[in-house]
């Protein structure tokens, strides 16, 4: 098992547990106490973990997913250059999922300006705010349960109706990306919804800049075969780019 693996499967204990000690996590990853006791020191570093004596806590959301207020004035540069890729690939007449996040926000404003006619389905309160008076021939905002964290809702009400919809396009942001195993979420209510994006969808957009490929975050959205298109940013290192482009197709944005 990789440091990643073994990363993404304590998360995944301690937000089932809501607590583990170091002992416990040993025998369910099968490593040492060393090794453990380093991990979760690198985890609690990254703010997804608190550690005490002799075991761990998952971070309160705050400290582990960055809020929708504060990520929507990070890597601005990279994701309008996402956006703008992402745009050019929207054609009048189609419908389209666009996911909750900042960059599928930079999408939306870029189809108010671009003047064309599509109809949308999020679950994004801010891009639902941020379209409605412009986009024709309209704009759905899924029902559920309200996720204020990431102004966006969730829940089983918006993935039934997700069930009963095939669009043309879907794009959807991710918290990290794996480059063998997938794109993940911070939470599983959002995973579960994206995966309900995925199979609502003929064609699957993954947009995201290119920090999230230094990340880690426990619940799988989206497998990487599901994807038809990855855009992401230039800053993206060559030998990771090398690896997704034999998977999939990668659209590096211009500039």
């Amino acid at each position: 098992m990789t440091k990643l693996e073994r990363h993404e499967k304590i998360l995944k204990l301690i937000a089932s547990n809501s607590s583990i000690s170091v002992n416990e996590l040993c025998k369910l990853v099968n490593t040492s106490h060393a090794t453990i006791r380093r991990d979760l020191a690198e985890l609690e570093s990254e703010g997804l973990l608190e550690r005490f004596h002799g075991g761990a806590v998952l971070s309160s959301k705050k400290r582990f997913e960055v809020s929708f207020s504060r990520r929507i004035n990070q890597h601005n540069v990279e994701k309008l250059k996402i956006a703008t890729e992402a745009l050019e690939r929207i054609e009048d007449g189609e419908t389209i999922i666009l996911d909750a996040g900042t960059t599928t926000l930079q999408i939306a404003k870029l189809l108010v300006k671009s003047g064309k006619h599509v109809q949308i389905i999020t679950n994004s309160i801010a891009i639902a705010q941020e379209t409605a008076d412009y986009i024709d021939p309209g704009v759905t905002l899924l029902g559920g349960n309200l996720d204020w964290h990431n102004m966006s809702t969730v829940g089983l009400v918006a993935i039934e109706y997700l069930r009963t919809v095939m669009v043309d396009k879907a794009f959807i942001g991710a918290n990290s990306v794996d480059i063998e195993r997938g794109v993940f979420a911070v939470d599983e209510s959002s995973a579960f919804l994206n995966r309900a994006m995925v199979a609502s969808s003929r064609q699957v957009f993954v947009v995201c800049d290119s920090s999230k490929f230094q990340r880690i975050a426990p619940f799988k959205s989206v497998d990487l075969d599901e994807v038809d298109c990855l855009i992401t940013d230039g800053l993206i290192d060559r030998e990771t780019a090398a690896k997704l482009s034999g998977r999939l197709n990668l659209v590096i944005a211009k500039g």
